[in-house]
């Protein structure tokens, strides 16, 4: 779960299996855990709030706004009918990384998977440069990395970031090696646009 602020409205994602009393658009529950977006004014006013997901689990875990107002969601599901709109990469089974994008009033304009044939989730994602999506999060997919300095999956779960140009392929992705899951942390962008990854 997280939560985004700007001048004019306060924006916070996570996940519920609860059938109604959630979403004010876009109202159907999908099925097991589905990703919401809510969204407030400053005065804490409910603006909108909508489901995001699919027919199985699907959890939202952190939330970016671009200069625009629009939304970036990240999180992991395992629901194979998640895909919407241009993205094109597939479900590839078990967890994969979940990514959305959505239009300051709540419409869904992209949604789609992240990762390899295992486990993989996205904990962070910043936009920087306009569009381009930076995220990290850990995978246990061999499979996971198809662009990039480092390929090799190390086992027992690895750190993994990328940098996307938002819906359009990949700039660089790559795993961050190490014994036991790590990376579960945020991007943080230095002035001179270096990027820093934090984790365990």
């Amino acid at each position: 779960m997280d939560v985004s602020v700007d001048n004019q409205c306060i924006t916070a994602v996570g996940y519920s299996n609860s059938t109604s009393g959630i979403a004010t658009i876009s109202n159907t529950y999908g099925g097991g855990d589905d990703a919401f977006v809510i969204r407030l004014s400053n005065s804490g006013s409910r603006l909108w709030s909508r489901y995001v997901g699919g027919s199985s689990n699907d959890r939202a875990l952190c939330i970016t706004e671009d200069l625009f107002g629009q939304l970036y969601l990240g999180g992991i599901t395992n629901s194979s009918n998640l895909l919407s709109g241009n993205w094109t990469d597939d479900y590839a089974g078990q967890n994969d990384g979940l990514v959305a994008k959505l239009f300051d009033d709540g419409t869904l304009h992209w949604a789609g998977y992240l990762g390899g044939s295992a486990n993989d989730q996205i904990n962070d994602l910043k936009i920087v440069n306009g569009q381009r999506i930076q995220f990290c999060g850990n995978t246990f997919s061999s499979n996971s990395v198809r662009y990039g300095y480092d390929q090799d999956y190390s086992g027992s779960g690895d750190g993994w970031f990328g940098i996307y140009q938002d819906c359009l392929n990949p700039d660089v992705t790559l795993n961050l090696e190490g014994e036991t899951t790590i990376c579960e942390g945020d991007i943080a962008r230095f002035y001179a646009g270096g990027i820093i990854v934090t984790g365990k």
